[in-house]
């Protein structure tokens, strides 16, 4: 065991002798090396075939590059062959989040990056699309491989989850989603009857409004998942290496280009002396903005499919309304309105688009018809079909293909995973003389007969800092420069365990950090200074808690094993009760390398009537830790990030219930259960805790778990605290391993 080190306030000295087994590398793990500097433009292209069939077995000489229309020359170059059946992960994967998360397989060029929006603001309020909606995020989950990293991204109110390859995260994501509240009717609803109005004791009857919307609620909804789509390819533009694909479970944003096209006449309009029914006379005006709000989004189309294209971004529409379903939703809304309705003889004489569902004439104006109103069907049936353009458009724009006419989800799935199985990746250097900010068109050809090349269209050269007039530009820091990116960099490998607590006399909860550290082994004894940060982020990327920074001064002796070494620095942050991402960075100054990882986190409210701390675990005789007494004021365990372990370990898992309020403490009972990889028990337990065990801090009390590992044989276990007070029941939880 290996007694430390110093600590002091803003500054993390770390001083220990690293002697431990380093791990081996297992056959057949080794990946392909890409080569990686400051002025390559990276590529990551595929080849398919007229079938979207992968075009395997190419080399760097059946490639052409252009940039700018000057030929480039190829200096990186991997062919990338992903596993077609990935490991299959352990039953109980998609219900319990990973207590130690890690940046392992951040920098795998197979790993690919894959988008699931949710378009919640438009999906309608309808049972079936919402199960269909949620089915396909969690089918399309199964398919992916341990080195792909995941979003979920909603674009009204959903719970975001940022990329990982935890599975058990991302569904909880996907199941917070709920319906949309769009109508889909093109603001129909609003539409004031078009028959003149008599009014008792008026010298003349109103002027009748023209027929048509007068405002669309549903505005706001497209322009919501809208600005989505641009946010997500934004942030994919800043991982050019890496193989890219968005979802996007929508039923489309309904963009009537045709109608905001056409030049609007104030005339049609009524002008601006026009009384509605409610007295309201700016119905003009109101109608003006929503064809102006139609003709926005129609130009902000092609500025969004170009940056999807930047970015390399392959959008995969996915219609989660069925074949037929959304027209169908959009037929019910449509016969509740009462302009709309066929049984209704003022409207019979004026409407356009009979029972049949055929569409008004060609050049009728959804938004400003001037005359006439459609049939629930015709509206349905023009509706459903702008939507469907659009999502056609996104695929045809980036290369994908839309999911959409059909029922058979599973087929369009497995078609995403086949076309993007198999793909290069590509590197030239970048020309000289390039200008900051300035962007450039890149262009790439196989030299095969009747195959499609997809990859990304351009890039823009980095942008100075902006500085004070006279000031020098202060360079970006590697610790900063680690986390800007949209996933983390793993070039120096590290995982994190995280544990929230009350302190006694603290506001704010205190989050126990032991970030544990990979670096290649040593042949001589040799001293390294490991710089390191912690940023704090709200759900919503707001900065909380920025920039503290320590230094670890680590010295690591040889050993006869050979494989890589491990170490474990403690620290903590304070932050109130919320959820939170936590990115965290180091830096090994003696060869330049950094590496970041990025965490979720969510800080429980101990004020409540029941509540638990994080899961923090023990293992004695245990890895090179410092400094060893940095909880010792707070805890009465040493936390490890180790999750594997022999026989010959004595394994505790530790934490704390804490019973707010101020009336007196009851028993508390907590169950227990080990489970395989099959999900098969192997273990169960039950304790009370009782009234009188809650004094640390005065409302908390001590709660430790013997983990049997020398009863245990050798594979992957899950481990539940199931926390039960008064019918509330709070749930922990540790994934662990037990090896020979």
């Amino acid at each position: 065991m290996f007694r430390p080190a110093v600590f002091t306030a803003g500054c993390f000295a770390a001083v220990f002798t690293l002697s431990i087994a380093a791990q081996q590398p297992q056959p057949g793990q080794q990946s392909p090396v890409f080569r990686s500097t400051v002025d390559l433009v990276h590529l990551d292209v595929s080849v398919l075939d007229k079938d979207r069939r992968p075009v395997r077995g190419l080399t760097a000489a059946d490639f052409t590059i252009t940039e700018d229309s000057s030929p480039q020359d190829i200096v990186a170059f991997t062919a990338v062959d992903v596993p077609e059946n990935p490991p299959k992960p352990a039953a109980w994967s998609g219900r319990a989040p990973a207590d130690v998360q890690s940046n392992e397989g951040a920098t795998d060029p197979e790993g690919r990056l894959f988008v699931i929006l949710m378009d919640d603001a438009l999906i309608p309020p309808d049972p079936e699309a919402l199960k269909n909606a949620r089915n396909v995020a969690k089918r399309f989950l199964d398919k992916v491989t341990p080195a792909d990293r995941v979003a979920v991204v909603f674009s009204q109110t959903g719970r975001n989850q940022n990329f990982t390859n935890d599975r058990a995260r991302l569904i909880q994501a996907i199941d917070t989603m709920k319906s949309g509240s769009a109508l889909h009717t093109g603001g129909w609803e609003t539409a004031s009857d078009p028959n003149p109005m008599v009014i008792r004791g008026a010298a003349q009857p109103m002027v009748p409004e023209p027929p048509g919307p007068i405002s669309d609620p549903d505005i706001i909804y497209r322009q919501a998942s809208m600005q989505t789509l641009r946010q997500v390819a934004e942030t994919l533009i800043s991982s050019p290496q890496r193989r890219k694909a968005l979802v996007f479970v929508s039923p489309g944003i309904g963009i009537d280009v045709a109608a905001s096209a056409v030049p609007v006449s104030t005339r049609a309009l009524g002008g601006d002396n026009v009384t509605l029914r409610d007295g309201d006379p700016k119905g003009s005006t109101a109608r003006m903005s929503i064809i102006d709000a139609n003709r926005q989004l129609a130009q902000d189309l092609p500025e969004l499919f170009l940056r999807m294209q930047r970015a390399n971004v392959t959008v995969y529409p996915v219609d989660p309304c069925g074949a037929g379903g959304f027209q169908r939703y959009i037929m019910t809304q449509a016969s509740t309105i009462a302009l709309l309705r066929q049984d209704n003889e003022a409207n019979r004489r004026s409407a356009v688009g009979d029972a049949s569902g055929s569409l008004p004439p060609p050049g009728f104006n959804f938004l400003n018809p001037g005359t006439g109103v459609p049939s629930p069907s015709g509206l349905s049936q023009y509706m459903s079909e702008i939507s469907m353009d659009f999502l056609e458009a996104a695929a045809a724009n980036t290369g994908g293909r839309p999911i959409v006419n059909t029922n058979d989800f599973e087929a369009g799935l497995d078609q995403i995973f086949a076309e993007n199985a198999s793909y290069y990746l590509l590197g030239y250097q970048q020309p000289a003389g390039h200008k900051p900010g300035s962007l450039h068109r890149i262009k790439v050809q196989v030299n095969r007969p009747g195959v499609f090349v997809r990859t990304r269209s351009g890039y823009a050269t980095a942008e100075l800092p902006k500085t004070k007039k006279n000031a020098a530009a202060e360079p970006i820091s590697p610790l900063d420069k680690a986390i800007v990116n949209a996933v983390p960099e793993g070039g120096f490998p590290m995982r994190v365990a995280l544990a929230p607590f009350a302190v006694p006399g603290k506001k704010d909860p205190m989050i126990t950090i032991a970030l544990g550290l990979t670096q290649p082994p040593v042949t001589s004894r040799s001293i390294f200074a490991v710089d390191l940060q912690t940023n704090a982020y709200t759900h919503d990327g707001r900065p909380k808690f920025i920039g503290q920074r320590h230094t670890a001064t680590v010295t690591l002796v040889p050993t006869k094993e050979k494989g890589v070494a491990r170490y474990d620095l403690l620290t903590s942050i304070s932050l109130a009760p919320g959820r939170y991402q936590l990115r965290l960075s180091a830096h090994r100054a003696a060869d330049g390398v950094s590496g970041s990882l990025y965490a979720d986190l969510d800080v429980p409210d101990f004020t409540k009537p029941l509540e638990a701390s994080g899961i923090v675990v023990e293992a004695v005789p245990m890895g090179a830790t410092a400094p060893m007494e940095a909880f010792d004021a707070l805890l009465p365990v040493v936390p490890t990030t180790n999750r594997e372990f022999t026989s010959n370990q004595q394994v505790t898992a530790f934490m704390r219930i804490y019973q707010g309020g101020t009336a007196s403490a009851k028993p508390v009972e907590v169950r227990t259960r080990i489970v395989n990889e099959s999900d098969a028990a192997v273990g169960t337990g039950k304790d009370m805790i009782y009234g009188t065990d809650f004094r640390v801090g005065g409302r908390a009390a001590d709660y430790r778990f013997d983990v049997p590992v020398k009863r245990l044989p050798p594979g992957l276990y899950l481990l539940t605290f199931e926390i039960e007070l008064d019918g509330t029941i709070v749930n922990r939880s540790v994934q662990f391993r037990v090896s020979k």
